[in-house]
């Protein structure tokens, strides 16, 4: 049985777009000493982090940290999570049957009472009080 499991990331904003422009402003769209407004800085920095957004997604990596808010979470840093599946070596029994056994020469009044109200009789091993309450009504 394959088991879930999660890779996290921490990335900084600042880092992506330094890593972007270089140490030489070589992919840069400006020349370098050029002056640009805040609003085109502004501009360029969302243009790299939502092309850095896409490449990661591409690679399946998901954007957990919410980019709204104000504050500054885990000091300015952008949190990926990747899922990667690993197999169980000793895996659990996670699926548990209800035991219909000592019902059966009754006719099975668990199945009954599921095709007759379309509820559950057994519900975590235990019998529902629906199903409780419709043997009352049985009984009379």
């Amino acid at each position: 049985m394959k088991k879930e499991a999660y890779q996290y990331r921490l990335v900084s904003p600042v880092t992506i777009i330094r890593a972007h422009q270089g140490p030489l402003n070589l992919e840069g769209k400006t020349v370098v000493g050029e002056r640009q407004s805040r609003a085109a800085r502004k501009i360029a920095n969302q243009r790299i982090l939502e092309e850095y957004l896409s490449k990661v997604g591409m690679d399946g990596w998901e954007l957990i940290t919410d980019l709204a808010y104000e504050g500054i979470p885990y000091n300015g840093a952008l949190v990926f999570k990747k899922k990667y599946f690993i197999e169980d070596d000793n895996p659990e029994e996670t699926t548990v049957t209800p035991d219909y056994s000592e019902n059966l020469g009754q006719g099975n009044l668990y199945q009954e009472f599921e095709k007759e109200t379309g509820k559950h009789a057994v519900w975590q091993n235990k019998e529902t009080k629906a199903y409780r309450d419709w043997l009352v009504e049985k009984k009379k």
